[in-house]
């Protein structure tokens, strides 16, 4: 019966310090991106269900020639276009640190983005 309850506390333990790691990583994350933003375009490629996240959208961008993958979660899938252009935040530190604007498409006019990205979306 104690053998059970230690278990049960180092299970419990485990989950909050996982719970409490993930949470400071997406803080340093967002703060990382916002320090060494720039911009480029995304290109969406599908859309997949999942359980526990919703509807996630699947998008790739180039940086210096380089190819990242990026996903967003809890996306309407019928407020995204597959194969449309959109403008992509990544950090100039470390590329596959991104996220997708979802609500600003790339205009026709904008044909390519230099290598490494723009430091504002242009207007």
């Amino acid at each position: 019966m104690n053998k059970n309850k230690t278990i049960g506390r180092i299970l419990i333990s485990l989950v909050i310090f996982s719970s409490v790691i993930i949470y400071i990583l997406g803080i340093y994350q967002r703060k990382e991106l916002k320090k060494y933003s720039r911009y480029t375009i995304g290109y969406t490629n599908k859309v997949i269900q999942t359980t526990k996240l919703g509807k996630v959208l699947k998008y790739h961008y180039f940086i210096n020639g380089e190819e990242y993958n990026g996903a967003k979660s809890n996306i309407k899938s019928n407020s995204v276009k597959l194969g449309e252009r959109y403008y992509v935040i990544f950090s100039n530190k470390n590329p596959i640190n991104s996220e997708i604007y979802l609500e600003r498409t790339v205009p026709d006019s904008i044909r390519n983005a230099p290598s490494e990205g723009w430091e504002e979306i242009p207007k």
